[in-house]
């Protein structure tokens, strides 16, 4: 999902996140990749939910520090 991000295959990266999530519904760079392709759609609700899920389930500085500023984005947009 990640690659599919950085190439701006937005749709591509939902699916393989979505595909990873089914595996495991709390996998946090899939819920981290799904709200940020979801964002560049302009889906900011599903964003929304993802970002926070994932930042619930993780203990990691950098990963907080990175979904933490893609929540804050979201909130300037509300």
């Amino acid at each position: 999902a990640f690659i599919n991000n950085s190439r701006g295959l937005f749709n591509e990266a939902i699916i393989a996140a979505s595909n990873g999530l089914r595996v495991d519904g709390d996998h946090v760079n899939s819920l981290h990749a799904r709200g940020y392709a979801n964002i560049q759609l302009g889906n900011y609700e599903p964003a929304k939910e993802d970002l926070e899920k994932a930042l619930g389930l993780t203990t990691v500085p950098e990963k907080r520090k990175q979904i933490g500023s893609l929540l804050d984005a979201l909130k300037v947009r509300d």
